[in-house]
């Protein structure tokens, strides 16, 4: 059995941005000199100002702390980590595919790999906050179809300079895309979600199922 560590990146009153980037830093050390197997990282790029009113359920009183979603960027905080550590094991718990740009985003994710010697777990999801969709001006209906055609191109092009790739969503015909993984490496993908969508999703792309 391996166990891994959750970080909080997030900002409240009682935990500031200015103390994170400490906090990233010891609390990743200490897990890896601990003996932990991976850290891991959320998701989240913005939020309704009352969510709280929007998602009774899910926060307020009794229930998550709003300011848990003031997160850091989940790439850019594992690439900060992979600087100041050795051999623990990365991962994203979860990364929202459907409203990140496919090129770009495979690029980061195989960039990251390569910077951290293939220490990456990529955890991903299709989102659920249909405000944060609209934001970014993602298509919050088709986030499941566009998080496979994601999925499919990732798995096709990490390790591929030049990935024929013709989708609805994605375009690479005649163009390369630059770093591939070491050794031509699928990097572990787990897929978060708890629909029927998700279980087709981890056996068809998924290295595991991420409850």
């Amino acid at each position: 059995m391996k166990f891994g560590v959750a970080l909080t990146t997030a900002a409240s009153p009682v935990f500031t941005e200015s103390e994170q980037k400490d906090f990233l830093l010891e609390a990743s050390e200490i897990s890896e000199a601990k003996g932990y197997e991976s850290v891991w990282v959320s998701d989240r790029t913005l939020y309704p100002d009352d969510i709280a009113k929007r998602y009774p359920q899910q926060f307020g009183p009794g229930k998550t702390d709003p300011d848990s979603q003031n997160i850091m960027e989940a790439l850019i905080t594992l690439s900060f980590i992979a600087g100041k550590t050795q051999k623990i094991h990365l991962g994203t718990s979860v990364l929202v595919l459907p409203f990140r740009n496919p090129l770009l985003n495979t690029k980061m994710i195989s960039t990251l790999d390569v910077l951290s010697d293939e220490r990456l777990i990529l955890g991903i999801g299709t989102g659920w906050m249909k405000e944060e969709f609209d934001s970014m001006g993602a298509d919050y209906s088709k986030r499941g179809l566009v998080t496979d055609e994601h999925l499919s191109f990732l798995s096709k092009s990490s390790s591929n300079s030049s990935p024929e790739y013709q989708g609805k969503y994605i375009n690479t015909s005649g163009m390369r895309l630059y770093p591939q993984t070491l050794n031509s490496r699928s990097i572990p993908i787990w897929v978060g979600g708890n629909s029927n969508r998700a279980f087709i999703r981890t056996v068809k792309y998924g290295a595991a199922w991420h409850g």
